[in-house]
């Protein structure tokens, strides 16, 4: 195919782009309350591509199991005791605590509010059967959705916990899968799931209800599909390929660059690219796909305004001096990820004959390394940021394999026995994770104070009867756990909702909680309620962050005379 003919194939694509970028202008100028829609719109789109990647996952499974044909039984054995080892660390061994707080409080919030009303929203005042105030969350709400098919008969935070560490822990599978499909060995496929099911930070990450680790599942699962897609051609599994693209970038709002990462694979994964995108049936699911992402494009289109905790720009030159060397220094100082794993995928890019895969994954790492270069907050060291670092695992391990293969070829070259040299190398893998078995066993430092402050009052909620309403700027955290709560700030500017609350019970809280504690919400809410209110303490807890005491205190709430 000339030059002349490939860019009139790449036409009918550009002009997809174009038409969805005109609609989402049109429709912010006719309408802006169409944004307003989302909270129930995105949880339909989300029902109905969820569905299509069930159906067409189970239409593709014949032909996705004739890829897997040749592999030994032996090797299936191996990846199982290793995909139950990875599932026990990330269930069992790994803390079932929240890690980003407030986000992960919110994401459930909003998961129940799917669950019972059918709307993705944050609820800033309600019951435990209704939000009477809501508001639209800046994130996406993939994750969310998910959580909300778990708490169909009813919110459990534990539940969501398991449930995100299983799934997490699926990855492995598809890590195994992801390197076959790209090498066609057994041994680079079994060496790259061995490393990324040690991964330390993949594991602290998978019981969490963050939905980091949920979005490198469901990332891999878009990898793998297109990948099988490309060695067979199926209109099944391109239908499947782009279903699982369609969710995944809804997950977290960097996950639009996985659509980037699949225009990248085309053309250096699949020989025939060209004729196959003038298909008309290829053609067809690329309009389905984009169809069930507008949704997610006017979501986008929203939120692009909000300043997600930056004071200035977001994204710039300025943050990569500092975010270059704290990134590059986790994969090197053997204190969060494992030094063997780094030099074990960097010898990996030695491996002969197969460039245009170490390309694809070399992409893949990079092109989430870089943008978290250019983000304020992309520093691996600051906080719990080193969650972003997550992204980087999948391409990672799969070159540690390839180099983990490299080491055992060269050894057979010395050892008579194959099977020495292939344990040799799998026990210095295994032996180069016992060290952070504390690691991924502890709940660490960060958030100790708001994590307190959470634990606090669900233990006290125990104890609280059915009608009972709190007073808090964390009401998620109070809904999430079974009972009625407002967010005090919007109740301090809504008198009308007070009221409204007291002539329902007697039995009223205000929880001063972790922001409480800190200014300006110290002086600006905190205040006004023990101005207004008599305050009555119920229980207190203590603790000391950084040399400063912090207190969190329960209050049985009254109405002065004469007051709201």
């Amino acid at each position: 195919m000339d030059l002349k003919q490939k860019i009139i194939t790449v036409i009918p694509l550009v002009l997809i782009t174009l038409a969805l970028y005109i609609i989402i202008l049109i429709s912010s100028w006719i309408d802006n309350t169409i944004y307003d829609n989302l909270i129930w719109i995105t949880p339909i789109f989300f029902a109905i591509i969820l569905s299509l990647m069930v159906f067409s996952f189970i239409w593709s499974l014949k032909d996705i199991r004739k890829l897997f044909l040749k592999i030994d039984k032996k090797t299936w054995i191996i990846l199982l005791v290793i995909f139950l080892v990875g599932l026990s660390l990330r269930t069992f061994v790994a803390p079932h605590v929240h890690r980003l707080l407030y986000d992960e409080d919110i994401y459930l919030n909003i998961g129940q509010n799917i669950a019972r009303e059918g709307k993705a929203v944050n609820c800033m005042y309600g019951s435990q059967e209704k939000c009477f105030q809501e508001e639209y969350n800046k994130q996406p709400n993939g994750y969310p959705f998910l959580m909300s098919i778990v708490f169909l008969f009813g919110t459990s935070e534990s539940a969501a916990y398991y449930a995100t560490a299983i799934i997490s822990s699926l990855t492995i599978i598809l890590v195994f899968l992801i390197s076959y499909l790209l090498f066609e060995n057994e041994k680079i496929s079994v060496f790259s799931t061995l490393i990324f099911t040690l991964t330390p930070i993949a594991i602290l990450w998978a019981p969490t209800t963050s939905s980091d680790a949920v979005f490198i599942f469901f990332a891999g699962l878009t990898v793998f599909a297109f990948l099988s897609y490309f060695k067979n051609s199926k209109n099944n599994i391109l239908l499947f390929s782009f279903a699982s693209l369609a969710y995944a970038i809804q997950i977290r709002t960097e996950g639009i660059l996985l659509v980037l990462l699949v225009i990248i694979m085309f053309p250096f994964l699949k020989k025939d690219f060209f004729n196959e995108i003038r298909k008309k049936e290829f053609l067809i699911i690329l309009i389905i796909f984009s169809l069930l992402i507008l949704p997610h494009l006017m979501h986008l289109d929203s939120v692009k305004e909000e300043s997600w905790g930056a004071k200035g720009d977001k994204l710039g030159l300025e943050y990569v001096n500092k975010n270059l060397k704290d990134n590059v220094m986790l994969f090197f100082e053997n204190t969060r990820f494992p030094v063997v794993f780094t030099i074990l995928s960097l010898i990996g890019l030695a491996l002969r004959k197969v460039w245009k895969e170490k390309i694809f994954l070399g992409l893949w790492f990079l092109s989430f390394f870089v943008l978290y270069l250019l983000f304020y907050a992309g520093s691996f060291n600051m906080g719990v940021d080193v969650r972003f670092s997550l992204q980087l695992y999948l391409p990672l391990a799969i070159l540690g394999g390839c180099g983990a293969f490299l080491i055992v070829d060269n050894l057979n070259k010395i050892v008579k026995k194959k099977w020495i040299s292939s344990g040799v190398v799998a026990l210095i893998i295994i032996v180069s994770f016992f060290p952070f078995i504390g690691f991924v066993s502890s709940v660490g430092f960060e958030g100790a104070d708001a994590r307190l402050a959470d634990d606090f009052i669900i233990e006290k909620m125990k104890n609280m009867d059915h009608d009972c309403w709190i007073f808090t700027l964390v009401p998620s955290v109070v809904l999430n756990n079974g009972k009625n709560a407002v967010e005090a700030y919007y109740a301090k500017n809504n008198p009308k909702i007070v009221n409204e609350i007291f002539n329902k019970t007697d039995c009223v809280f205000f929880y001063e909680e972790y922001w409480c504690s800190s200014e300006p919400w110290k002086s600006y809410v905190a205040a006004y309620y023990h101005i207004n209110f008599d305050l009555i303490p119920y229980d207190s807890v203590n603790i000391t962050v950084y040399g400063r005491t912090k207190t969190f205190t329960l209050y049985y709430m009254e109405r002065r005379d004469g007051n709201i």
